[in-house]
């Protein structure tokens, strides 16, 4: 059995917490305080107001994502070959073609799509240099991305190098190619880096839905219904 829509506020609500977390620089206060550093010169951030997020996929947590960025003042775009035009109109969101299209009109980009063949290592070192560094007002606020879909569709080594370089500022991550995430892993050398631990659906409202969604469809078959 399968409960796709338990966990949906949560992975929407962890969404938003990496967006905050990575413009802001929390981890990086975090780790110099910790350290003894008051960083309070260094950690200049830049608001999610007046950016362009990009959807990479147009289903139920991205369309959750999509109504609380618009409330932070986000201007929201997607791509999904099956996206819901209907649905992108209600919610005042700009559908593009491809994903290339996608990448190239926004400073942020949230993936939640599905890993698949046509996804798999979809975003690499090229897709990722499509991204502007600044904001349509000019503000250099550098890109910005964050996974929470699967490991695999973001190609780990691209976004690392991204982050050395400069051509992400940020990268959050809740998914990996290899869970646990190995200590070899170079994004872990990042200070542009993030991550969680496949936490998404991790809150103790979302694993009540699911257990009682699934009593109760067990039920329902017990019952031949």
């Amino acid at each position: 059995l399968n409960t796709p829509g338990a966990s949906t506020a949560s992975v929407v609500e962890l969404t938003l917490a990496h967006l905050l977390a990575s413009t802001r620089q929390l981890a990086t206060a975090d780790r110099g305080l910790r350290e003894g550093r008051w960083l309070k010169g260094e950690l200049a951030g830049f608001e999610l107001g007046g950016k362009r997020l990009g959807l990479l996929g147009f289903g139920r947590i991205a369309q959750g994502v999509a109504r609380a960025a618009t409330a932070l003042g986000m201007e929201v775009d997607a791509h999904s070959p099956r996206a819901d035009a209907a649905a992108a109109a209600a919610l005042g969101v700009r559908l593009h073609a491809s994903p290339e299209e996608l990448f190239a009109a926004c400073t942020h980009v949230s993936v939640h799509c599905a890993l698949t063949e046509r996804t798999a290592a979809l975003v690499d070192a090229s897709m990722l240099a499509r991204m502007p560094q600044a904001a349509a007002d000019g503000t250099p606020c550098g890109a910005h991305l964050v996974n929470m879909a699967r490991g695999g569709i973001v190609v780990e080594t691209d976004a690392a190098a991204a982050l050395a370089s400069g051509t992400l500022r940020s990268y959050a991550a809740d998914v990996f190619e290899a869970e646990p995430l190995p200590a070899s892993s170079p994004l872990l050398a990042c200070d542009g880096f993030v991550g969680t631990p496949h936490v998404g659906g991790a809150t103790f409202e979302a694993q009540a839905r699911v257990g009682l969604e699934l009593a109760a469809a067990v039920l329902a078959a017990l019952g031949g219904s």
